[in-house]
């Protein structure tokens, strides 16, 4: 008697039934939506660091994510370097910088990151290869799996990051 009185409150208004079950779906949906998102956050955000040789990290108190690092005084590094359990420190920098794509000559934002070759500071193969060629000035190295709209990705290709030209 139960499922009749159910189902007949189900059938009554077919239309007001459907759209409270697609409701139901869309929240659920919403729901998977978040959990994906907090999951893949914390693995994009440390993509960057994973591939890093480093015990711990120091960064400014202003640090709030990667885009804008804020201003870390270097004399912090000299003095963390100044203690005995430390065996090396080395700066880090982060930043976003203007790409001139050397072919259709649109300006676009990318993300920079400069460290001193010298230090094996990225166990990154791409990296350490092209380390002796990144001992030269203005040189620089793109990831592969860069967008197309910053053009041709050849060793040699002449680029402008931030109005300076570099290879």
């Amino acid at each position: 008697m139960r499922t009749l009185v159910a189902w007949r409150i189900l059938t009554h208004e077919v239309g007001r039934s459907l759209l409270a079950i697609l409701g139901v779906f869309a929240a659920i949906a919403l729901v998977f939506l978040q959990l994906g998102f907090y999951s893949s956050v914390p693995i994009g955000s440390m993509f960057v660091y994973s591939a890093m040789n480093f015990d711990i990290a120091l960064t400014s108190r202003d640090y709030a994510f990667q885009v804008r690092p804020h201003f870390f005084p270097r004399r912090r590094l000299y003095q963390a370097l100044a203690l005995p359990e430390v065996a090396s420190a080395v700066p880090f920098y982060e930043a976003y910088a203007t790409w001139l794509n050397p072919r259709d000559r649109d300006l676009r934002d990318i993300f920079v990151m400069g460290v001193d070759p010298d230090k094996n500071v990225f166990d990154v193969p791409g990296i350490r290869k092209n380390a002796d060629a990144l001992k030269a000035s203005d040189v620089l190295i793109i990831d592969s799996m860069s967008r197309s709209e910053y053009g041709r990705q050849d060793p040699g290709t002449e680029v402008e990051v931030n109005k300076r030209k570099m290879t």
